[in-house]
């Protein structure tokens, strides 16, 4: 399996990058480097600039993989671009979301699911839901077929819990936990995704 994760080096996507490895996955990020991060060996990096929306293009005009999985997307026009670049150049697009597009009418320790009313009350929830929405119309229209994953709290070694539940999206010490569904361990995970831990 080709695999391009768009990102690659956060903290969700190291985790993602390790199992994919793990299950035998061709692996190849795109990102501007500028993060000190050593990618396990195997792993073929891309540089370049998402929002050079031109040379992102021309990087992968000639490339196919069987999933791209998009972790630094957070407007329609970075999401627009995703979508001329890779409708019919992958079979399975990954959207990393967040749940920050619910709003904050979450009942506590409710868990929601996708027919749960969004209604994001800041930028970030309305820039990511405007991208969930354009990622939706690429799989109606046939590009690819779309999933979107809305992690809710996340950490890994090194970095704190961000839980984005809470209404200033505040970051925890290690092994607290406030509303169902985080991933607890050391290293990172996105509820659904990792269900070894």
């Amino acid at each position: 399996m080709d695999v391009l994760i768009i990102g690659g080096t956060g903290l969700i996507s190291r985790g993602i990058v390790k199992h994919l490895l793990a299950r035998g996955a061709n692996v190849s990020v795109f990102n501007r480097a500028q993060r000190d991060v050593a990618l396990p060996g195997g792993v073929r990096t891309i540089v370049g600039d998402r929002n050079q929306f031109d040379a992102f293009g021309r990087a992968f005009r000639d490339t196919q993989f069987d999933v791209v999985i998009d972790m630094i997307c957070f407007n329609a026009e970075q999401a627009n671009s995703a979508v001329s670049t890779f409708a019919g150049r992958c079979k399975q697009f990954i959207f990393c979301s967040t749940v920050c597009t619910y709003g904050i009418k979450v009942p506590s320790g409710v868990f929601v699911d996708e027919t749960f009313v969004q209604e994001p009350i800041s930028a970030y929830g309305r820039n990511k839901l405007e991208c969930e929405r354009i990622f939706q119309a690429a799989q109606s229209a046939g590009y690819f077929n779309t999933t979107i994953v809305r992690p809710s709290h996340t950490y890994g070694e090194g970095s704190p819990m961000i839980d984005n539940l809470e209404g200033d999206a505040v970051a925890w010490g290690p092994g607290r936990t406030r509303a169902a569904g985080a991933v607890r361990g050391r290293r990172a995970g996105v509820v659904g995704l990792n269900p070894s831990r």
